[in-house]
Formats: structure tokens, C-alpha cells, sequence
């Protein structure tokens, strides 16, 4: 199995610093994003993971693993913000002027990871029986509504507290 950027909850790297970004109180200026971005949920990485092992049709064969329905770096952020209950509120900025911008400051490699298209086909896969557990929206929306849930709840002193006396 060949997975893609993979979603839920406690992740991490780019889709957390988005994920960090979309909490903000602060309209977000990606409203006229289009490009397409393949993620993954962790639900449906799981019920590939069972096809694989239960489906005798599927030994010896590679598979692209991807939720079915590419999303717009607009649309994730939606869910994202769906998920704690708000408004998408994004603003309709052209993407160019975030590449321009970017590139005048040496940030090439940013603008790559956000304007870039990525996008996977998990056709094969479907064709041999794979069925995702969530739809993406409800997926994207559940990891940002229990990252809300953490963020919320009280935290724990990880140590005890000792005497030096």
C-alpha cells in the first residue's frame, strides 16, 4: 500500500501547522485556491490495510491509497474550520500573489507545499473492493473538532513534585 498525506487525530508536520492556522480567530486569505491536494484518513488507511490482508485478489498488488475526492487547499481549510463549529471565513486572494510574494522572499519551497497539486488516484483500489471508512469533509472536520477537544481540556503535570531538603 502506497498512502498519502495521512489525517486524524494527533497529527503532525504541515497539515498540524495548518490545521494551528485554520483554529485562528482570523479570516484566511486562500478563498480562490483551486489546486488539489489527495490526503488520507486514518479510518480509511485502516479498512485498506483489512482489504489487503482479507482479499486474496489483492496479494502481490500495489496500491495508491487516498481518500477518493482530492481537495482544494480552500475546501480543507473549510473543514477544518467546520469542524469547531465556525464559518469558513476566507477571503478571495489569488493564489499568484502568495507565489509571487513567496518567491521574492526566497520561500520557492513553500509556495511548492502550498500551491502545489497533489493529487493521487486510488481507482485501483476502489476497483478491488476498497470502501473508506469517512468522507473527507466529516474526516478533516473530526480531527479538528477533537484537536478543539484536547486543546480544552485540562492539562496534567506529566512529573510528581519532589523535595530537595
Amino acid at each position: 500500500l502506497r498512502p498519502v498525506l495521512i489525517y486524524g487525530e494527533g497529527v503532525k508536520g504541515n497539515l498540524a501547522s495548518l490545521l494551528q492556522l485554520a483554529r485562528s480567530p482570523w479570516p484566511l486569505p486562500f478563498g480562490l485556491f483551486r489546486n488539489r491536494r489527495s490526503v488520507l484518513a486514518r479510518q480509511n488507511l485502516v479498512s485498506a490495510i483489512r482489504l489487503a490482508l482479507d482479499a486474496p485478489a489483492t496479494a502481490n498488488q500495489t496500491y495508491v491509497v487516498a481518500d477518493p475526492t482530492p481537495m482544494t487547499l480552500a475546501h480543507i481549510v473549510s473543514a477544518l474550520r467546520r469542524g469547531e463549529g465556525r464559518s469558513a471565513a476566507l477571503l478571495p486572494v489569488p493564489p499568484f500573489l502568495f507565489g509571487a510574494a513567496l518567491k521574492t522572499m526566497g520561500r520557492t519551497e513553500v509556495w511548492d507545499r502550498i500551491g502545489g497539486e497533489l493529487v493521487a488516484d486510488p481507482g485501483k483500489l476502489l476497483a478491488a473492493g476498497w470502501k473508506p471508512a469517512i468522507e473527507t469533509q466529516a474526516g478533516l472536520a473530526a480531527m479538528a473538532q477533537a484537536a478543539s477537544a484536547q486543546a480544552a481540556a485540562p492539562r496534567k503535570s506529566g512529573t510528581a513534585s519532589r523535595s530537595t531538603a
